[in-house]
């Protein structure tokens, strides 16, 4: 198995194969229990920290409506935006050049907004997402009933479920970090 480090350098080392340069980047890897941020220069991760803030963890505890209220998306917002403020204390510096999203979440928000049918991970790759695209994707997705975000084109129906607190999660990293924009790499 292995340990947080080495995970973390993979992850990092993995989204930036394709990359050249020394900017510096933000990798974010939203999964079902924790959401891993590490960021980088060049070919190197300088700082890791892994939240306990994951789509289907929080999905449970704190969205039980459907659709999910607007209390219960604040709530979970500022639960967010607490749990990452927390992890970045020991952070110098929370500039960067940019953001690139990893796994299931940034995947699928770049599918919706491309309404890709059926998902093409060719497409996706490289798709940048604006935090004002993200807060529209997920404006309307939290206000659908679970089936209907299952019908949604370019969504896979295992994720409508999660997705919404998973775009309430991307926003807080993106607001975190004062980003406009991220890319996609899956």
């Amino acid at each position: 198995m292995l340990d947080g480090d080495e995970a973390a350098r993979l992850t990092y080392m993995g989204a930036i194969s394709s990359r050249s340069g020394e900017e510096k980047l933000l990798v974010v890897d939203i999964g079902g229990g924790s959401t891993e941020m590490v960021v980088g220069k060049g070919q190197e991760p300088t700082f890791h920290t892994s939240l306990q803030a994951g789509v289907v963890r929080h999905t449970e505890r704190q969205l039980p409506s459907d659709p999910p209220s607007a209390t219960e998306l604040e709530n979970l917002a500022g639960d967010i935006k607490s749990l990452i403020s927390g992890a970045l204390e020991n952070l110098d510096s929370k500039h960067v050049d940019r953001a690139i999203g990893v796994a299931g979440t940034p995947s699928s928000l770049a599918a919706v907004d491309l309404e890709l049918v059926p998902y093409d991970s060719l497409a996706v790759e490289g798709h940048v997402l604006e935090l004002t695209k993200v807060q529209k994707l997920l404006s309307m997705l939290s206000s659908m009933p679970l089936e209907e975000r299952k019908k949604v084109p370019g969504l896979h129906p295992a994720r409508a479920r999660a997705i919404v607190a998973g775009g309430v999660i991307l926003i807080e990293v993106m607001r975190a970090f004062d980003l406009d924009l991220s890319l996609i790499h899956i």
